[in-house]
């Protein structure tokens, strides 16, 4: 399984990072919950707290985000659940986004 780790200082930052970077790849996250993983499904959907999520459920998460959500370090796992779609996003690079900082002000 693959993994990685954010290890980013400040309060909620490592966390503020996982998100960040899930985002950029597509992925939908569960809200936090104290003492308990983030389920995470690839795709825009709506995911429920750990606790309020099926064994089945639970199972079929594409990733899991771990950690300690306030000070870090925050890692996001891979699960033997993830669909090829979802592997392929884990490992891709994200589209550069465009800024328009500064348009109109000629």
């Amino acid at each position: 399984m693959k993994m990685i780790e954010f290890r980013n200082e400040g309060t909620f930052e490592a966390m503020r990072a996982a998100e960040a970077w899930l985002d950029a790849r597509g992925f939908s996250v569960g809200p936090s919950q104290v003492c308990a993983p983030r389920a995470i499904w690839h795709g825009d959907c709506w995911i429920s707290k750990w606790r309020n999520l099926s064994p089945k459920e639970r199972a079929q998460a594409h990733a899991l985000m771990e950690g300690d959500g306030r000070n870090g370090p925050v890692w996001i796992t891979l699960t033997k659940a993830a669909t090829e779609e979802a592997r392929a996003a884990f490992i891709s690079e994200p589209a550069a986004t465009q800024t328009t900082e500064g348009a109109g002000n000629g």
